[in-house]
């Protein structure tokens, strides 16, 4: 199943994503998962997909796919980089004066 249907199929059922994750046997984060398309469902896990599928088509009822979002993506996080100080000018230990460089005869 594609992230577009495990979702949709979710909001048919009108759960939550815990509680579509209990109702398939899964973690919350799975669920997150199969919806981002970043993993694909276990094959238990798709058996459950399925069944879920099958119940909802003898309501009568359709799952209908919703339109992919059309929110720009975010950036990935970068985190800041800080400059280290130069390795002969780092404060001692003490943080009193300046370590010199080591010199070798």
């Amino acid at each position: 199943m594609s992230r577009l249907n495990v979702r949709a199929l979710r909001e048919a059922l009108g759960l939550s994503l815990a509680q579509f994750a209990r109702e398939v046997g899964v973690a919350r984060r799975s669920v997150i998962r199969w919806e981002q398309d970043s993993i694909d469902p276990s094959p238990l896990a798709l058996q459950q997909l399925k069944r879920l599928q099958s119940e909802i088509a003898e309501d009568g009822r359709t799952v209908t796919t919703p339109r992919p979002s059309t929110a720009p993506k975010r950036r990935p996080y970068e985190p800041t980089r800080r400059s280290s100080p130069e390795p002969d000018t780092a404060p001692s230990a003490r943080g009193v004066g300046v370590v010199p460089a080591r010199t070798f005869v």
